[in-house]
């Protein structure tokens, strides 16, 4: 289905997006033009017509779009949650990160020789040796994921010199190959 932005004739921004086609349902004075196919997941109301073409503002711009795509398809990943060796779920959004750091940090100091933790399967009172493997699990779930981004971001989005080369990243493939080769070694 093409979609198509009505553009301001002010300042030759895409004003309005619709998903049918204008002709005939507008004045005739209103300007439509179809939003390229590989540009419909990014264009927007900052996007501009140049001649009878919608563009983003910049490369940059687009840039910039892509890595605010792959950085919510790295958290996703990153906040999935892992399974342990034994089937133990461990969630890993932020805020169970940062407790499962904060165990290890305190049982690893001698600041406590227990721990009551509350993980994904409930409560557990847990030592050292016990939360060491759970830190170094969410830690090689975790940044993995943020090399993965960084690898995308650099290696494809930044070395990308045009509009065609950028919107044909695919992000969601190319963020799980980066993820898988990194956890391969």
């Amino acid at each position: 289905m093409t979609r198509y932005a009505r553009i301001d004739d002010a300042d030759n921004r895409c004003a309005e997006f619709i998903d049918f086609a204008p002709q005939g349902r507008f004045h005739p004075s209103t300007r439509w033009l179809a939003v390229p196919e590989t540009l419909t997941p990014w264009a927007n109301h900052d996007y501009v017509a140049n001649d009878d073409a919608i563009e983003p503002p910049s490369l940059d711009y687009l840039r910039d779009q892509l890595k605010t795509r792959l950085a919510a398809i790295r958290f996703a990943e990153e906040t999935a949650g892992v399974t342990l060796p034994d089937g133990s779920q461990v969630r890993t959004d932020r805020e169970s990160q940062a407790q499962v750091n904060s165990a290890y940090t305190s049982l690893r100091e001698g600041f406590v020789t227990t721990a009551d933790f509350k993980g994904a399967n409930g409560w557990v009172a847990i030592t050292l040796e016990e939360i060491t493997p759970i830190a170094q699990a969410v830690s090689q779930h975790v940044q993995p994921c943020f090399t993965a981004e960084r690898r995308v971001g650099e290696q494809q989005i930044d070395a990308a010199k045009t509009l065609e080369a950028l919107v044909a990243i695919e992000l969601d493939a190319a963020f799980a190959a980066e993820l898988e080769a990194v956890k391969a070694g």
